[in-house]
């Protein structure tokens, strides 16, 4: 018998950032304490920035009021904007002029020092919640974005029913092949007329498509597509079919 066995979750790693070393002990023993793993404990801003970018931890705790070039706003701002990683503030004390520098870089959540494990427990998860849901909002954003581009590509190169090429891109196409013929003939010496490159064209026309057409547009599209199944039949690699009219293949 197949007992099923669920795959034990890897705790969450979390990053702190806190010049005050007894308090960052503190902190770190606390998450250690509610199953969380600490990547690591860092006094200042540089070092919050080599952390987070050589780590990646799921989250950090940042200290608002930290000493030297780099205060925690600073390196919370480049640690969200430049690696997506979600910061929570921690701070004793913060004028209005720093809170309102803190709310710009768009913090998961404040802690106000000192605080209890449990008001960290539930900073740091609705935190993770926020950001995971971000992540998913993100990612189909981005997939209807590309799905949209997929389909104006499509609508831009191709004719909608029979998916060939369509005018503007076998303009295009052609006007590419007369210029490589046209290099071709100047960079020989003595160009031999006899001997100038051609590009055969077949031109197909659908006698009465109007009268099917006034039978119901889905009759067209059923005598076009029908037609374009024999065509690839008979198309050598490499060539190019196109609409240029209701009626009209090239």
């Amino acid at each position: 018998m197949n007992v099923n066995q669920n795959t034990p979750k890897s705790p969450t790693k979390i990053l702190v950032v806190e010049d005050e070393l007894i308090a960052a002990e503190n902190i770190a023993r606390n998450l250690k304490k509610l199953g969380y793993e600490v990547i690591g404990i860092v006094d200042s801003g540089e070092e919050a920035i080599q952390a987070a970018t050589e780590n990646h931890p799921n989250l950090v705790l940042m200290d608002i009021m930290l000493q030297g070039d780099l205060d925690g706003i600073e390196a919370a701002g480049h640690i969200r904007s430049e690696l997506k990683i979600p910061v929570i503030y921690m701070t004793a004390y913060a004028d209005d002029d720093t809170l309102g520098r803190a709310k710009l870089t768009e913090p998961y959540g404040y802690l106000v020092k000192p605080f209890k494990p449990q008001a960290l427990r539930t900073t740091i998860e609705i935190a993770l919640q926020k950001h995971q849901s971000e992540q998913v909002v993100e990612s189909s954003y981005i997939k209807e974005i590309e799905e949209v581009k997929n389909q104006l590509d499509r609508l831009t190169n191709q004719e909608e029913i029979t998916s060939f090429t369509n005018r503007i891109v076998l303009s295009d196409k052609f006007a590419k092949v007369v210029s490589k013929i046209d290099n071709f003939q100047e960079k020989k010496s003595q160009p031999d007329k006899d001997c100038t490159p051609t590009i055969p064209v077949v031109c197909l026309g659908i006698n009465r498509f109007k009268r099917i057409n006034n039978l119901g547009y889905e009759w067209g599209d059923i005598l076009i597509k029908s037609i374009v199944k024999r065509i690839n039949k008979f198309i050598s690699k490499g060539s190019i079919i196109a609409r240029l009219n209701t009626d009209e293949l090239v």
